[in-house]
């Protein structure tokens, strides 16, 4: 008989506050976990998995993982989601972030008035409600940048190779490797952070307090100054710069290949496209922080048509459609326990 993810693992979410104080809104949580594109099908399904994993219940480990890293990056890198600023026209950029109770609250408002005003009966509390959102974006965005920072400067300080390189990208820049520095990435090693508080947003670490009689930050801290001495005296030698090679910023270049055929397209997706050669132009762009050019831009240039090399069509621009749409609703059917299974 076909069976159902019968040996399913099973765990429960533990952080659903910390996630609605940064969210807001469940609606707001959903769509940063499920990774999986629209699926009319099977869509209303999904949600309630998820829904039931937020809230705590039993549910597939993977749906609790996945959780689990929004957390903390949250918690950690909260400057990945800093929303845009506040544009002139306030009311729609505030409706899509909170609840009129949720700004009326925030900003110290009278509820009532405050929905007087999302109506547009409350003029006069125009420069009010502008001053108070323009307060509290800068406290939002001075919270997350100053959290994500220690987090990275943690991170950076506990290893030689990333703690060398990131001083050799000070140094780069014209900026000095202080004590003070080197003190901070000991503390936010192990300093911990928590999630901020849209509603009164606040660093997510406590204040800096190096402790010269705490065993551990004093090692972090000495192997620090022993890999700069060390990385001095030998120039720097063998540390990657975060400058590109021959200082090349942006490089373009053209390719040509030949797309696939029928044993690589299961779906039938790419019938248009079998066997054709191609010819493509993309952009590299250095990344001082992966110290590696990315690319940034793609696109198909011409295609043969015999001995003639022609314009691409439309369908020949998108490229090799490699069933993604397919890919994910059989994953979502195996998470969901949906999946059919033969002997």
């Amino acid at each position: 008989m076909g069976g159902a993810n019968q040996n399913r693992y099973t765990a429960c979410f533990q952080f659903k506050d910390e996630l609605m104080a940064f969210n807001r809104r469940e609606k707001y949580i959903i769509p940063l976990v499920d990774h999986a594109p629209d699926d009319p099908i099977d869509d209303q399904r999904s949600q309630g998995a998820w829904n039931k994993a937020l809230n705590g219940k039993p549910s597939p480990d993977e749906l609790v993982e996945e959780l689990e890293k929004l957390y903390s990056r949250q918690r950690d890198y909260p400057d990945q989601f800093l929303p845009k600023p506040p544009p002139e026209e306030l009311i729609p950029w505030m409706t899509g972030l909170a609840t009129r109770d949720w700004w009326a609250n925030t900003l110290e408002v009278d509820k009532n008035q405050m929905t007087g005003w999302f109506t547009g009966r409350s003029k006069k509390l125009d420069g009010i409600v502008e001053q108070r959102v323009a307060d509290w974006y800068q406290r939002l965005r001075d919270a997350m940048v100053k959290t994500s920072t220690l987090t990275k400067l943690g991170r950076l300080g506990v290893e030689k190779k990333t703690c060398l390189e990131h001083c050799l990208r000070l140094i780069e820049d014209g900026e000095k490797i202080t004590d003070e520095l080197l003190k901070t990435m000991a503390w936010a090693w192990y300093a911990e952070a928590k999630i901020i508080d849209w509603a009164d947003p606040k660093c997510g670490y406590p204040e800096v307090a190096f402790d010269e009689t705490n065993r551990l930050h004093m090692l972090l801290y000495q192997d620090s100054h022993n890999w700069i001495d060390e990385a001095e005296a030998d120039g720097w030698e063998g540390v990657r710069s975060s400058l590109p090679p021959d200082d090349v910023w942006e490089i373009t270049e053209g390719v040509e290949k030949a797309w696939g055929g029928k044993v690589d397209d299961p779906h039938g997706l790419n019938k248009p496209l079998y066997y054709k050669r191609y010819r493509a132009s993309y952009r590299l762009v250095w990344d001082r922080d992966l110290r590696k050019y990315n690319m940034k831009d793609h696109h198909i240039v011409s295609v043969q048509d015999g001995d003639v090399w022609r314009n691409p069509t439309e369908r020949e621009k998108a490229g090799w459609d490699d069933g993604a749409k397919f890919f994910w609703a059989e994953l979502r059917a195996e998470r969901d326990g949906t999946a059919r299974y033969t002997r």
